[in-house]
């Protein structure tokens, strides 16, 4: 800001001819100050600036008061001046409480755990390692077990840790396997007349496909571990024209001693539009096949 020394500076040089951009380098200020000042043709006045919390000034107090109590909301605040007599902006009282909202102190968390292998806390990490003699960085899926012992780890070079990425880390680390006396149970209700070629391992297939339908995955996504997608697929389809699955569901619920009548169901079901020929090429029984249908 000028003052009226700096103004009557300003007439005195323009008065013996300095150009206005010199006045300004002299005074160290811009050049439209100076055009200003010409222009307005009387120096500047002597009041002061009127002080920016003036009003409120007599309820700084009050407003400190309710900052320590916790009240930052300026609504509020301001209501409570009101009541006192305040006749100032809101804008002044929030000018006043914005610098000070760092002051605010934090709210304790409530920190809710669920039970025991209840839920999964997933995250991606990544290294630089040579793979292929060439320095690859390699994406690293960790994912913990709330409250549970268990964690798994899994590599990919994938380029993103999109969320494709993402599920197929989860669940090439829970993958599905029979046990022993599962294997042993299922043994005499496989197809035993095995021609040409012997059949690749049951364990690991059985298991493949019921991955793959558990987690309601492409056969194509079938992890590795359970061999070729397609010997998967191939197998899931020839059991079932063969009714294998049908006999295996039900010598097993022969074997259980429950009473009551037993419902398996899923939250979700995808169908491809090509799963409508299944019935036509004798892939599924239809409905009024089944027993005890009508």
């Amino acid at each position: 800001m000028l003052t009226q020394e700096d103004y009557w500076m300003i007439q005195e040089l323009r008065h013996q001819g300095v150009y206005q951009g010199d006045i300004a380098k002299r005074l160290g200020v811009h050049t439209t100050t100076v055009r200003r000042a010409l222009k307005r043709g009387r120096p500047p006045s002597r009041t002061r600036r009127r002080e920016r919390y003036a009003k409120l000034k007599p309820y700084v107090a009050t407003v400190d008061k309710l900052l320590r109590a916790g009240v930052f909301n300026a609504v509020v605040i301001f209501r409570e001046l009101q009541a006192l007599g305040y006749d100032g902006k809101i804008r002044v009282l929030r000018a006043y409480i914005e610098p000070r909202r760092a002051l605010r102190p934090s709210r304790a968390t409530a920190r809710f755990e669920t039970e025991p292998a209840r839920q999964l806390q997933h995250d991606w990490g990544d290294v630089i390692v040579p793979v292929g003699g060439k320095a690859r960085r390699v994406r690293i899926a960790v994912h913990v077990l709330g409250s549970g012992p268990i964690k798994g780890y899994h590599g990919a070079c994938d380029e993103s840790q999109h969320a494709d990425a993402t599920r197929r880390a989860i669940m090439s680390e829970h993958h599905f396997w029979l046990s022993d006396d599962q294997v042993d149970r299922l043994k005499p209700l496989s197809p035993n007349k095995v021609r040409g070629v012997p059949r690749v391992d049951d364990r690991k297939v059985t298991s493949g496909i019921i991955h793959v339908i558990r987690y309601g995955l492409r056969w194509r996504d079938a992890p590795a571990c359970y061999g070729p997608h397609k010997t998967l697929y191939n197998r899931f389809v020839r059991w079932s024209r063969a009714r294998v699955f049908d006999r295996i569901f039900q010598a097993l619920a022969a074997e259980s001693t429950a009473t009551k009548t037993g419902m398996i169901d899923s939250t979700h079901l995808k169908a491809h539009r090509t799963a409508a020929s299944l019935l036509k090429k004798g892939g599924f029984r239809a409905a009024s096949d089944a027993p005890g249908a009508g």
